[in-house]
């Protein structure tokens, strides 16, 4: 008969540890910078050249510019400086929030894997 006591756990552990890289860092992470990506590119693509005239891109890219005003000079040099400062500003604002599901993803993940 089989013992299904401790070794199949070291066993597991070490099916863990032998895993490629993006099993272990979990599947909502690369989801996230999947997506994180593809809202990069749309903007880029699609937000049109008067975007600014908006109240509500005038609103969030002000305050974008609260939390980090540095990034308003981006734009000096290029033909379509309103593009530029609401794409900016949209990767900013989303950053911290693509971090935290990183973070808690890689946490959950190595916690998991442990146990």
């Amino acid at each position: 008969m089989k013992d299904s006591g401790p070794i199949n756990q070291s066993n597991t552990k070490d099916q863990w540890l032998n895993e490629p890289w993006y099993r272990k860092d979990g599947r909502v992470t690369g989801f996230c910078i999947l997506g994180y990506i593809a809202l990069s590119i749309s903007l880029a693509i699609l937000t049109p050249a008067d975007i600014l005239s908006h109240k509500w891109a005038r609103s969030l890219i002000e305050i974008t510019a609260t939390v980090t005003p540095i990034f308003m000079d981006v734009p000096a040099r290029s033909p379509i400086p309103d593009v530029v400062r609401f794409y900016f500003g949209v990767m900013w604002l989303l950053l911290p929030a693509l971090i935290v599901v990183m973070t808690y993803d890689g946490s959950v993940q190595n916690s998991v894997s442990f146990l």
